[in-house]
Order: C-alpha cells, then structure tokens, then sequence
C-alpha cells in the first residue's frame, strides 16, 4: 500500500483511539512491543503529526477509522473551558502550549483535563481525542486544515 498507512496501520490505530498502551496493542495484535512503539512512532513521523492525540484526530478527519464502532458513552455537554482543552489535545498540543492559548496556568489546564477525562471516561489524551469524535464534541470543520499533513489521495 503506498501512501501514509501500512497494511499493519489500522489496528494500531484503532488501539490508539481505545485509550490503548502500546504494550496492550502489542499483546492484542500479536506483535512484540518493541515492533509496535516502532510502527506508532513511524506512523507519527508518515503523517506529519506531533503525537499519537493528534494522530488520532487526523485519523478521524481522514476517515481512517471509520470503521471504528464508537463505545458507549451517556450524552453529555462539555463546559467552555473543557470543550477549548479538548480541542487543544486534537491539534496535538502540549499542556503549556494549550495554557498559553488558553491564557491560564498549566495547572488549570491539569484541572481541566482531569474534568475532561473523568466526563469522557478517558484513559488518556489519544482517547478522550477519539471520545470527542465519536460523540460530536470534535467535528469536522470545513475551514479546518491540516497543516503540513497530506490527505491520504495526495500520498498515492
């Protein structure tokens, strides 16, 4: 397969998206961990992304994880600040960097994450991005760039 994903891409993605440690991903695909931190990592650099929550965020905007049936969650409204971190760990932002946008402390940004994560059920930022997608709160936006990142028709 030419272009960004590998044939070995999809589940790695998919265990990203599930709040998934690399060494789960390991256990569940069958792979040793060592491959798999290699291929996330590689996957990282193919789409031009910072992190895995931003990896995940493209994936979703790409269609990538389509397939992907979301999980269970009860329909709920995140708060201003919330909904403003949120958006910050999909553009793969760092705590500080989303504290400077924000124009608060990094520990208020710390607050909000916990909030964020405990009201998604969120295992981590690669989840609570995924989470955000599958339940309306991280949708496409037709203004929305992906800066520096090829949509999977530009990589063939």
């Amino acid at each position: 397969m030419t272009g960004i994903l590998r044939p070995y891409d999809p589940p790695i993605l998919a265990g990203l998206a599930r709040g998934q440690t690399v060494r789960l991903i390991a256990k569940t695909t069958g792979n040793p961990y060592r491959t798999v931190n290699s291929r996330v990592y590689s996957l990282i650099r193919r789409a031009e992304v910072p992190n895995a929550a931003r990896l995940v965020d493209v994936a979703y905007r790409q269609g990538w994880l389509a397939r992907l049936s979301p999980e269970p969650r009860p329909a709920l409204s995140l708060s201003g600040r919330r909904a403003e971190v949120l958006h910050g760990l999909a553009a793969g932002r760092t705590n500080a960097q989303i504290a400077r946008d924000l124009g608060v402390s990094e520990q208020t940004v710390e607050f909000h994450l916990k909030g964020l994560y405990r009201a998604l059920r969120a295992r981590n930022r690669s989840h609570a991005v995924a989470l955000g997608h599958q339940h309306g709160h991280l949708l496409p936006s037709a203004t929305a760039r992906l800066p520096r990142e090829r949509t999977v028709a530009a990589a063939h």
